[in-house]
């Protein structure tokens, strides 16, 4: 239960808000300002990493095998929920990343479909059904 707990911190919300959490001193980067491109690179990198990870994950009991807490002894979790956790932790990266995005690309606006001559009031199906 506690895996699952953490697990549900950890990810986003429906409504694409987060929960607060800061990291601990020893896993907090100590880097300045990053360059986007190495940003990209290291995260491209990164998640080409995790398949491989996944991939292995397959050959394992990922429900059985346990991975110490690092920097707190005596504490482990299972395989299968730390790697929930990298997952969730990678979907907050992803919302970061697209609100950043979108605070440099306009993102237009979304117009309802009305068909040629329309006077606005009938609405028209895009799907046709």
């Amino acid at each position: 239960w506690v895996g699952n707990f953490i697990y549900k911190r950890i990810l986003p919300r429906t409504d694409g808000t987060v929960y607060k959490m800061k990291a601990p001193g020893f896993l907090q980067v100590k880097t300045a300002v990053p360059n986007g491109n190495t940003t990209i690179e290291r995260l491209l990198r990164y998640i080409d990493d995790f398949d491989h990870i996944l991939e292995q994950g397959s050959y394992v009991d990922i429900q059985q095998l346990r991975v110490p807490v690092p920097g707190v002894p005596l504490v482990s979790f299972r395989l299968g929920d730390c790697l929930r956790f990298m997952v969730a932790h990678n979907e907050r990266h992803l919302l970061q990343a697209q609100k950043i995005f979108a605070t440099f690309v306009p993102q237009p606006a979304v117009q309802p479909y009305k068909s040629p001559g329309s006077t606005g009031s009938d609405l028209v199906n895009v799907f046709g059904n």
